[in-house]
C-alpha cells in the first residue's frame, strides 16, 4: 500500500471515530471536575472553608443531580452515592464554585493535576481501543456509574446512529460486490462495541430512571435493544438482555407493539427477546407476558406472508422459554454452547459468544440467544468481560459477521472480498 492511501485511510479512520472522541471528552470533562478532588488535598479544603465547614470532617455534596452525591473523609478517596452518607457535612459545591476566586482555583487545579488526562486514560478502553476491555478496566469505570449513567446512555444513543451509518455503507458494499475497506470494518467493530460498553455502564440502577427516559427519547431514533440484537453476536444480544430488564415494565407494552408491526423475522426475534428477558427478571409479570405473546400470535401469523416458519419458531422459543419450571432458578454454572462457565476468566467474552451468532440452533434444536437468557440473567455485569483484555478480530473476521443471512435456505451471498 502507499503512502497516500495510508494517510488517505488514517484520515478516513480519524473522521469516522471523531464522534467517539467528541462524547469521550465530554464524559472526561465530566469526571475530571471529581477526580481533581481525590488529586488535590488542598482544594478540598479550600472547598470545605469556602463552605463555612470545617475541613477535617468528612464532607459530601450533590453533583449534576440531587440523586448523585459524591463524599470524601479522612482518606483522599472520593465516592459516589445515591443518597448522602450520614456523618458527612453537606457542601454546596455548586454555589461556592460560582465564586470567581473558587472557580478559578477549581479550573486551575484541574489543569495542573492533569485531571482531565486521567479521566480519558480511564475512559479509553470504552472508546474505540483495540480490544475489548478487562473486567477491571470496567468495574473502574462502573464505580463511576451514577455520576456518569445519563451521560453515557444519551452518547450511546447518538453513537447508534454512527454505528448504524457504518453498517448500512458496509452492507450496501456488500451486496454490490465490492470489496470492504478494513479500516472501516475496524471502525465498525469498534463503534459497536463502545456503544455497548456505554449502555452497560449506564445499567448498574438503571431502572431508577431509564424507564422515564425511554418515554423521552424517540423510539424511531433509539430501541434500546434492537441495534445489539441486530449485529447479530451472542456477546452483542446479551447486552441486550441487560438493557431489555433494566427497561422493566415500560418496556414490554412497547415490545409487543413492535412485535405485531414486524414483517421481518430479525425484529421479531428481537422483540420475543426482550420479553423473554422481561419474564424472566419480572416473575410477577411472567404469566401476564406469555399470555400477551399468546395473543399476539393469534394476530400477527395470519398476516405473515413471508418466512412464516421463521416467525412460528422465535414465537415457540419464546413461549418455551416463559413456560418452563426451571426459569425460577437463574444460578446456572455453565452454557456449554458458547463455552460459558460461572465465575471464568473470561466471562461472557468467549469465542463463541463474541463471533457466534444468536440465531443458530443450540443441540436441543432452541435458538441460542434463548437458550442462554437464564445464565445472561444469572450473572453480574461485570461478568460480560474477561479477566484480561481481549484484541479485536480481524477485518475479514468482521466482513464475515455483517455478511450473515437470516434465512437458512437464502441465496448465497456474493464473494466477500476486503480492501486493506
Amino acid at each position: 500500500m502507499s503512502n497516500r492511501m495510508m494517510r488517505d485511510q488514517a484520515r478516513h479512520l480519524e473522521a469516522v471515530m471523531r464522534p467517539l472522541a467528541d462524547t469521550c471528552g465530554a464524559i472526561s470533562r465530566l469526571l475530571s471536575e471529581v477526580l481533581v478532588l481525590e488529586r488535590d488535598p488542598a482544594l478540598r479544603r479550600m472547598l470545605a472553608v469556602a463552605g463555612g465547614i470545617d475541613p477535617d470532617r468528612s464532607v459530601v455534596f450533590a453533583r449534576r443531580s440531587p440523586q448523585v452525591w459524591l463524599a470524601w473523609g479522612a482518606s483522599s478517596e472520593v465516592k459516589v452515592h445515591r443518597t448522602p452518607p450520614p456523618g458527612h457535612a453537606i457542601l454546596d459545591l455548586d454555589s461556592i464554585t460560582r465564586t470567581p476566586e473558587v472557580a478559578s482555583a477549581y479550573h486551575g487545579s484541574i489543569e495542573s493535576t492533569r485531571s482531565v488526562e486521567a479521566a480519558a486514560t480511564m475512559l479509553a478502553p470504552a472508546f474505540g481501543c483495540d480490544g475489548l476491555m478487562a473486567r477491571s478496566e470496567f468495574e473502574r469505570l462502573l464505580a463511576w456509574s451514577p455520576l456518569l449513567e445519563h451521560s453515557c446512555y444519551m452518547a450511546a444513543a447518538d453513537l447508534s446512529i454512527v454505528a448504524e451509518e457504518l453498517r448500512e455503507g458496509l452492507v450496501s458494499r456488500f451486496f454490490r460486490s465490492e470489496p470492504l475497506p478494513a479500516f472501516e470494518l475496524d471502525s465498525y467493530w469498534r463503534c459497536v462495541h463502545s456503544l455497548a460498553h456505554l449502555v452497560l455502564l449506564a445499567l448498574r440502577e438503571g431502572r431508577l430512571w431509564l424507564p422515564n427516559m425511554m418515554r423521552e427519547l424517540p423510539f424511531s431514533r433509539w430501541a434500546p435493544t434492537f441495534w445489539f440484537v441486530g449485529a447479530r453476536t451472542s456477546w452483542l444480544t446479551a447486552v441486550a438482555a441487560r438493557t431489555a430488564v433494566e427497561c422493566g415494565e415500560a418496556a414490554i407494552e412497547r415490545n409487543l407493539q413492535r412485535l405485531v408491526a414486524s414483517r421481518k423475522p430479525i425484529t421479531a426475534f428481537d422483540a420475543l427477546f426482550g420479553l423473554a428477558a422481561l419474564g424472566l427478571s419480572l416473575p410477577s409479570e411472567r404469566a401476564r407476558i406469555r399470555a400477551e405473546i399468546c395473543k399476539a400470535r393469534e394476530i400477527h401469523l395470519p398476516a405473515i406472508r413471508e418466512h412464516v416458519e421463521h416467525f412460528k419458531l422465535v414465537y415457540s422459543n419464546a413461549l418455551w422459554l416463559l413456560s418452563s419450571a426451571d426459569c425460577d432458578d437463574l444460578r446456572a454454572d455453565a452454557f456449554v454452547p458458547l463455552e460459558w462457565k460461572r465465575n471464568g476468566p473470561r466471562g461472557l467474552a468467549t469465542a463463541a459468544a463474541l463471533y457466534g451468532d444468536p440465531t443458530e440452533f443450540t443441540p436441543s434444536g432452541r435458538y441460542v440467544g434463548f437458550a442462554m437468557l437464564p445464565f445472561v440473567m444469572g450473572g453480574r455485569l461485570e461478568e460480560h468481560y474477561p479477566k484480561i483484555r481481549q484484541r479485536n478480530p480481524s477485518s475479514r473476521k468482521v466482513a464475515h459477521l455483517l455478511a450473515r443471512g437470516w434465512y437458512r435456505n437464502e441465496p448465497k451471498p456474493p464473494p466477500m472480498r476486503t480492501l486493506h
